[in-house]
């Protein structure tokens, strides 16, 4: 094998690792998205369980402060 059949197949590496990593990330930011969208539900319920329970019993949480 020559020089330039070593670079031909080094670069084929290269891609295939790119395109390995691409898929990897790609599924990453799919999950972390999904991860996301579960929070921001998870949270809207949690405010909507808070305002009946300000709305019938007057409960108002303590300011969080730092």
């Amino acid at each position: 094998m020559n020089e330039q059949e070593m670079e031909i197949n080094f670069l084929r590496n290269e891609v295939i690792n790119a395109k390995t990593r691409n898929s990897f990330l790609l599924e990453t930011i799919k999950n972390l998205t999904e991860e996301r969208e579960r929070l921001i539900k998870e949270c809207e319920r949690y405010i909507e369980e808070l305002m009946v329970l300000r709305k019938n019993y007057g409960i108002f949480p303590k300011k969080v402060t730092e």
